[in-house]
């Protein structure tokens, strides 16, 4: 059966041609309603911006304040996306579970706003989220889920939850949208004359083509979308997250109207966060925002092989040859994500690629799934949980697979909370920059450095001045960046000049990833240790420079203990008795 939006309802449909369609008459079947740095950075406004023409917004490097809610080690993230016109927006894509109704995950979808589902949230000790505001359908089909959401972002506030309002930045539900607005005919995308549909949705299960682009570039679909952008920061909406950012969109342009919205939002509420999520190609223009989000990451873990070929639903993994078989970390994307942060800017990631299944038939193992919360917090981001369709219900109606799922998200994300100021403010102590080029292209280069415990910061090529670079012992061109005069390529440096640039070293199975960092404002050491395998580790040999008065060992896996330490010249030794999944080692001065 297909399904199109009329009205404000789903409704059987034979197709309709884009370019012919005319709202003559209109069908209804069911009604939708069922430190210094930090301070500099807020004191910038939008410099250039006294006219809201986009003409006149000048976009680069344009960000606002982060609020102290949403500064990292802060906060814990889930996505949240329901209600009707999620529903609507499952079945026009062809997801699984809507396209063929699932009368279960329609009836946990529509009702992910009822008041009772912020108890799940607390549950998971989750104290952020993305609500779905607007996904592209009309103002008006979309104003009764809008009414749903004001008292739903009411409740979560009052329990602690701030809110993201999730919306889409070009995505057009021509159908509805035709009805509705029929100067909307005029705001498609074209090339060669013809509208370009959204290039993930799976057509052939729903019948036609429901999605296709808006034009960016046009004042009109602009000024449309910022109207969306101001009811949801008038609604209590925290934050705005923008989805579908085609790379059809030139960077210019994307950076142009982040700007704008962002600068509107906050002439509402000053403290708005903004986001959008890119595809790693395009994430360096996040940085006229003041968040970062991805989709992109990987279950991470051991496996026996790269898993099934790509298709609509997951990417290829960047996979690491190991002695247990194939390693998939996404420490290399998270570096490049906190390269695009500048070290302000919250990072939130999805890690929606499965190796096995698909994101909406299939969670990660709880035991992935504390590796995939531990990851993040170790590189400075957070986990985004994800649950749609089969995923929802289960976690919806209670089943106890996704309980145990959800409860192990719980159990790391207290541990988070409760040590979050070992996670705030971080500081980075690596001594050797890696070079990438703008659309962070040698991701694979990256997380196989990572795999092997080369503690970097990756520096963009645009950043990298020799002011920037000055701090770094080492530089480290990618292979898609030309070398300069006192770059390097990896295969050109030897065991010892990579160790002497490192600011710890590990003796250990190589299922074990580090990364050792310090804090603003403060001496102490912090260095997170990551098992990758199935099975625990014992007895790990660490060695971090500088001298070292006290040890404290805290991990979510085992009881909290102190370590004894020895020197070695200008080395402090520590031996970690047991890693399960993740420890976190506090050295103090």
């Amino acid at each position: 059966m297909n399904y199109s939006i009329r009205k404000g309802a789903i409704v059987h449909s034979d197709g309709i041609d884009a370019g012919s369609y005319r709202p003559a008459k209109v069908l209804m079947t069911r009604n939708l309603s069922g430190a210094l740095l930090l301070c500099l950075l807020s004191l910038l406004g939008f410099a250039g911006c006294s006219s809201d023409s986009p003409a006149t917004i000048t976009a680069q490097y344009v960000y606002g304040p982060v609020p102290e809610w949403a500064r990292t080690g802060n906060f814990s993230f889930a996505r949240w996306d329901g209600g009707p016109i999620e529903v609507s927006k499952g079945a026009l894509s062809g997801w699984p579970g809507f396209v063929v109704p699932d009368p279960q995950v329609i009836y946990a979808t529509t009702h992910l706003y009822d008041p009772p589902t912020v108890e799940l949230l607390e549950r998971a000790h989750v104290n952020w989220i993305w609500v779905t505001w607007s996904v592209g359908f009309s103002n008006q089909t979309e104003a009764a889920q809008q009414v749903l959401l004001r008292k739903y972002i009411e409740d979560c506030h009052r329990h602690g939850i701030h809110v993201t309002a999730y919306m889409s930045i070009g995505n057009i539900f021509w159908e509805d949208m035709f009805a509705y607005v029929p100067e909307s005919r005029d705001w498609l995308l074209r090339i060669n004359g013809q509208p370009v549909p959204y290039g993930t949705a799976d057509y052939a299960a729903v019948g036609r083509v429901t999605r296709y682009l808006a034009d960016l570039s046009l004042e009109a679909w602009q000024q449309y979308t910022l109207g969306r952008v101001i009811a949801a920061v008038d609604a209590g909406a925290d934050a705005i997250m923008f989805d579908n950012n085609s790379s059809l969109y030139s960077r210019q342009l994307l950076e142009q109207f982040t700007a704008r919205a962002l600068a509107e939002a906050r002439k509402k509420n000053p403290q708005v966060v903004m986001s959008s999520n890119y595809p790693r190609e395009m994430v360096i223009a996040a940085r006229v925002e003041n968040a970062i989000t991805s989709e992109q990451g990987w279950e991470p873990g051991i496996f026996g092989s790269a898993g099934p070929p790509p298709d609509r639903w997951n990417a290829a993994p960047e996979v690491v040859a190991v002695s247990d078989g194939l390693l998939v970390l996404n420490a290399g994307l998270l570096r490049v994500l906190w390269a695009v942060s500048q070290g302000v800017r919250p990072v939130t990631i999805e890690y929606g690629n499965r190796h096995a299944g698909d994101r909406f038939l299939n969670t990660l193992p709880p035991s992935h799934q504390k590796l995939a919360l531990a990851e993040c917090a170790a590189f400075h981001a957070a986990n985004e949980q994800y649950h749609e369709s089969t995923t929802l219900r289960e976690l919806f109606l209670g089943q106890p697979d996704a309980l145990e799922n959800w409860d192990a998200v719980a159990e790391y994300n207290a541990f988070l909370q409760k040590y979050a100021e070992f996670y705030r403010e971080p500081v980075s102590l690596a001594r050797v920059a890696v070079i990438v080029d703008p659309k962070a292209t040698d991701l694979a280069f990256l997380d196989t450095l990572a795999a092997r415990n080369l503690m970097y910061d990756v520096v963009f090529e645009q950043d990298a001045t020799a002011q920037n670079l000055d701090r770094y012992r080492l530089v480290i061109a990618t292979p898609s960046v030309a070398q300069r005069p006192g770059w390097k390529r990896y295969a050109e440096l030897s065991p010892a000049e990579l160790a002497a640039a490192s600011p710890a070293s590990v003796t250990a199975p190589d299922s074990v990833v580090v990364n050792a960092h310090g804090q603003s404002g403060s001496s102490r050491i912090l260095v997170h240790l990551l098992n990758y395998a199935d099975t625990p580790v014992f007895d790990i040999d660490l060695k971090v420079s500088g001298q070292f008065a006290s040890a404290r060992l805290l991990s979510p896996d085992i009881e909290p203990r102190s370590i004894p330490l020895s020197s070695e010249g200008s080395l402090t030794q520590a031996r970690i008795p047991e890693l399960r999944i993740y420890d976190l080692l506090i050295l103090e001065p």
